[in-house]
C-alpha cells in the first residue's frame, strides 16, 4: 500500500511539475543605431537620443500615471451589452484594483527621457518612420514641407478655395439615403459629422534624393465609411485570374510547379505611382459594368471626393486614387486585372509567366533580351497615364515583394529579399 501511495504521490507531482509555466527564454536582438535610426537634419544627435530613437515608433513610453480615465472608458465600452448584475460586478473588481493601481517602472533611463524632452522641443526637426524597412528618419521640417510641396503639381491635385467637408457629407448622405442598401447598413454609413482628410508624407530613404510617398488619412472623413463597405462588395469581383497574387506566401507557392527552360528570362515591369494614376474615367466604366446604378453612384462620389488637408490649405485630387483610402488599393487592382488583360492579350509574342501583386510583376520571358523593349512599349502605349519600368534578373536572381526568387536548374528556389535599408527590425 505504502508503495502504491509513493508511486501515486510520484505521478501527482510529475504532473504539478508538466503544468508549471516553463521560464521562456531570453531574445535579444542587436539592431545597429546607425541602420534604424536615418540623420538628416543638422542636428548632432546625442547617444541617449539616438538610443531612444532607436526603439522604434511602436515602442511604449511607460506613463507616469495611471490612465484612470481611460481604463474606465475602456471597461464601459467593453460591458455595454453584458447584463446589469455581471457589468456592475466587473465595474467593481475595476475599481478596485484601480484604487491601489501604480504605474510600472518606467522602461526609459533618465537620459532617455531628458532625449524625449528635447527633440519634443526642437521645431526645426520632425520624426517620421521610413517609408519601407522600419528605420526611423529625422528631418529638418523646412525640407519635409518643401518635399510635400513638390509633391503637389498641378496636374495631380488643385487647390480648393474652401474646406468641402460639408458639402460632401451632404451629398453622401443624401446618396445613402436614395440608394437600395438595406436601412440598417444605412444607418451605419450616413454620417452626422466628418472630419477632413489629412496629408502626410514617408521619406523614401532607399531612393537617392529621399522623396516622400504621399499618405491620406482618411479615417473619419465623409466617405470613409462608405468606401470601407464598398470595398467589401468589390473584393468578390478581384482576384479570380492566374496572375493574381495574394501575398508573398501565395507567390511562393505559385513557383513550385515553375519549370524554366535555359533561355527563359526573368522581368519585373512595376508601375511607375499606380495610385495617383490609375484612370478614373475607366475605373467607373468597369464598376458600371458590375453594379447597379445607385451603387455605382456611390463609387464614383467615393472615388472623386478625394481631397486633403495640408498646411491650412485644401487641395483636390485630380487624377487617381488616394494612398490611405480603403477603396484604393482594390481599386487598384480591380482596374489592372482589365488592363493586364487587354495588354497580354494584344502581345505579339506571348509570355509564359505573367504574376502581379498591385503594381509590381514577375515575368518570365520566352523570347530572349532583344525584345523586351518592345514588350515594355507594348505596355507603355496601353494607356496614357499607366507607365512601367522595367527590371531583368541578374546573376540568375530576381526580387520580387520580400521574394528572392534563384534559379536552381529548370526550377526555381526562393529566400527572403530585405531591401538594404531594412532594419532587421
Amino acid at each position: 500500500m505504502q508503495n502504491e501511495l509513493e508511486r501515486t504521490s510520484a505521478r501527482q507531482k510529475i504532473k504539478y511539475e508538466k503544468l508549471q509555466p516553463k521560464p521562456k527564454p531570453e531574445y535579444r536582438t542587436y539592431l545597429d543605431p546607425a541602420r534604424t535610426v536615418v540623420n538628416l537634419s543638422d542636428r548632432t544627435l546625442t547617444t541617449p537620443e539616438v538610443t531612444l530613437l532607436a526603439k522604434g515608433g511602436n515602442f511604449a513610453i511607460t506613463p507616469k500615471v495611471v490612465p484612470v480615465e481611460d481604463i474606465i472608458a475602456g471597461t464601459e465600452a467593453a460591458i455595454r451589452n453584458l447584463p446589469n448584475n455581471i457589468a456592475d460586478e466587473i465595474r467593481f473588481e475595476t475599481a478596485n484594483i484601480l484604487r491601489t493601481a501604480k504605474p510600472p517602472k518606467s522602461k526609459l533611463s533618465r537620459e532617455e527621457h531628458q532625449a524625449l524632452k528635447s527633440l519634443n522641443a526642437d521645431k526645426d526637426i520632425l520624426v517620421l518612420p521610413a517609408d519601407k524597412g522600419n528605420a526611423i528618419v529625422v528631418m529638418k521640417t523646412e525640407d519635409y514641407r518643401s518635399k510635400v510641396e513638390d509633391l503637389l503639381e498641378p496636374q495631380t491635385y488643385k487647390l480648393l478655395k474652401k474646406d468641402p467637408t460639408a458639402l460632401i457629407v451632404r451629398n453622401t448622405n443624401k446618396l445613402i439615403k436614395a440608394s437600395s442598401l438595406p436601412e440598417n447598413l444605412k444607418s451605419k454609413l450616413i454620417n452626422s459629422e466628418a472630419q477632413p482628410p489629412r496629408l502626410y508624407g514617408l521619406p523614401k530613404i532607399h531612393k537617392a534624393s529621399i522623396p516622400l510617398r504621399p499618405i491620406v488619412s482618411a479615417p473619419g472623413s465623409p466617405t470613409y465609411n462608405s468606401a470601407k463597405y464598398l470595398t467589401t462588395i468589390l473584393q468578390p469581383k478581384v482576384g479570380n485570374t492566374n496572375s493574381y497574387v495574394k501575398d508573398s506566401t501565395h507567390f511562393v507557392q505559385k513557383l513550385k510547379d515553375l519549370k524554366l527552360e535555359p533561355s527563359d528570362i526573368m522581368v519585373s515591369f512595376d508601375v511607375v505611382s499606380l495610385f495617383t494614376r490609375v484612370p478614373l474615367g475607366e475605373s467607373m466604366d468597369l464598376i458600371k459594368e458590375s453594379f447597379p446604378p445607385d451603387i455605382a453612384e456611390l463609387f464614383r462620389v467615393c472615388l472623386t471626393g478625394s481631397y486633403f488637408l495640408w498646411n491650412g490649405n485644401y487641395y483636390e485630387q485630380t487624377e487617381g486614387v488616394a494612398m490611405g483610402s480603403p477603396i484604393s488599393p482594390i481599386i487598384a487592382n480591380f482596374f489592372m486585372e482589365r488592363f493586364e488583360e487587354k495588354a497580354l492579350e494584344s502581345s505579339v509574342l506571348k509570355l509564359a509567366v505573367w504574376f502581379r501583386y498591385v503594381d509590381d510583376t514577375f515575368v518570365v520571358r520566352k523570347h530572349g533580351r532583344d525584345s523586351l523593349d518592345d514588350f515594355l512599349h507594348h505596355l507603355n502605349t496601353q494607356s496614357p497615364s499607366i507607365k512601367f519600368t522595367m527590371e531583368t534578373e541578374e546573376n540568375n536572381q530576381l526580387a520580387f515583394l520580400d521574394v528572392l526568387v534563384k534559379r536552381n536548374g529548370d526550377h526555381l528556389d526562393h529566400t527572403v529579399y530585405r531591401k538594404p535599408t531594412h532594419t532587421d527590425r
